[in-house]
């Protein structure tokens, strides 16, 4: 998911984005079945309400913050509809650094990759 400063509505990166795509390589999470049919114009995004945040459904949720956008984070986080998510019930959502997560090259696949082992990969093996 991508917060932004001034939009009221969060984005969701599928798994044709940069982001998922990268992680869809470690064939290590499963994306669910409802995240891969939603897309928008260009079919990498979606901009989801608040209101239907229940498509956002995961075992695991990575949320790029743009730089201010705290406060739109908080409008979500602070919802009884955000309570009632896997994720956020399993302590499972991960705030990660736009500025690699949105756009991307090599060296911001790496840096993905490296939250993902961090933070998937590393829980398990505790």
């Amino acid at each position: 998911m991508r917060f932004y400063t001034t939009l009221q509505f969060t984005q969701f990166m599928n798994h044709i984005s940069f982001p998922g795509s990268v992680i869809e390589e470690l064939q290590y999470v499963s994306i669910p079945t409802i995240q891969r049919e939603l897309g928008g114009s260009d079919g990498t995004f979606v901009q989801i309400s608040l209101e239907r945040v229940d498509l956002l459904d995961a075992d695991a949720i990575f949320v790029a913050l743009d730089p201010g956008a705290d406060k739109n984070f908080q409008i979500y986080a602070n919802s009884p509809l955000w309570q009632t998510l896997k994720a956020v019930k399993n302590q499972r959502v991960y705030i990660v650094d736009s500025g690699y997560w949105i756009f991307g090259n090599i060296l911001s696949a790496n840096a993905i990759l490296d939250d993902a082992v961090r933070y998937l990969l590393k829980e398990n093996h505790s």
